[in-house]
């Protein structure tokens, strides 16, 4: 017979009393909750970030703070930019098409030198790129 008995206490019942005391010594270790918390989103607001948002090692890229408001500024203002278009549609097309029938209109102008000039450019442009590997 043995001097000393025995319990057994289920796995599910001891592993959240043991996470919820590593947790609380990890949080307090680190400065507590309120701290990690404004740690973690000092971090975010300052992680460099390319211009789709995404986490980047270069010096040129913006933190993410800054790319964030610049993005919802211009998306307010390509809202604006659009519904005010919607509203004056009919207008814009009518001052556009007179623009276009004039023989002497600066947009005519525009217009023919651009399409002609991507023309141009299309058939006489080549691309040329150099590829050198070495250790």
């Amino acid at each position: 017979m043995a001097d000393s008995p025995t319990f057994q206490i289920p796995k599910e019942v001891i592993e959240p009393i043991i996470q919820a005391h590593v947790t609380t010594a990890v949080v307090t270790a680190l400065g507590g909750q309120g701290r990690l918390i404004e740690h973690a989103i000092t971090q975010v607001l300052t992680q460099k970030v390319d211009r789709d948002g995404k986490p980047s090692h270069y010096s040129s890229d913006v933190q993410f703070l800054h790319w964030a408001l610049q993005n919802a500024v211009c998306n307010a203002v390509k809202q604006t930019l659009e519904q005010e278009v919607a509203k004056h549609q009919d207008k814009i097309r009518d001052l556009l098409t007179a623009q276009l029938r004039q023989s002497k209109s600066p947009l005519v102008k525009q217009l023919v030198e651009g399409m002609t000039k991507g023309v141009i450019d299309a058939t006489t442009n080549k691309w040329r790129l150099s590829v050198t590997y070495g250790d």
